[in-house]
Parts: C-alpha cells; sequence; structure tokens
C-alpha cells in the first residue's frame, strides 16, 4: 500500500509542478510573444488563438488559482516525504486499527 501512496503523490507533484509552471509561463512569459504577434498584424491561426486566450485567463484569473495550488503541491510534497519514509496514510489507519483489535 505505501508503494501505491508514493506514486500517487509523486504523480500529484508532477501534475501540481506542471501547472503551476503552465500558469507562470502564460501569465509572465508568453504575453511577450503575444505583443509580437499584435505588432507584426498577422492573423493568428486557432491554435495561436487558444494559446492567446490562455494567457488572458492566467493572466486575469491566476491570482484566484495560485494559492489553492500552491497549497495542493505543498501538501502532496508532504505525502511525498512521509509515505516515502515509510509513514503513510493508510499504514496509521491500518495500524490503529490492529490495535483497536487486539483489545476486544
Amino acid at each position: 500500500m505505501r508503494n501505491i501512496q508514493t506514486y500517487l503523490a509523486g504523480g500529484l507533484v508532477l501534475l501540481c509542478s506542471v501547472m503551476l509552471a503552465g500558469l507562470g509561463y502564460f501569465a509572465f512569459i508568453f504575453p511577450r510573444t503575444t505583443l509580437v504577434w499584435a505588432q507584426e498584424e498577422r492573423a493568428l491561426s486557432t491554435t495561436e488563438q487558444s494559446l492567446v486566450n490562455l494567457s488572458e485567463m492566467s493572466m486575469s484569473s491566476g491570482h484566484k488559482i495560485i494559492l489553492p495550488l500552491l497549497l495542493v503541491f505543498i501538501g502532496s510534497v508532504y505525502w511525498a516525504i512521509r509515505t516515502r519514509n515509510g509513514q503513510g496514510i493508510a499504514i496509521e489507519v491500518a495500524a490503529a486499527h490492529d490495535s483497536n483489535d487486539s483489545k476486544s
């Protein structure tokens, strides 16, 4: 069970890392590219227009997403460290359940 929790926690850390990096890229770096495209005054493809819309959404509502995303990231790192050290959630619950059974 600990092995599964380690993979789940690691996957959550990876997912949050990618989402934080994407949010940072689309909120701070990609707008420079959109300015260059606007100065060139060329027609954007559907993919480019979708990326511009995603960038605008990241800039306008990124401040609402960043705090919960950081909290999930920190929690998943903590969970990954605990499961790596053998202190997973299910192990603690199973140990408490076993101690209750032995008292009966």
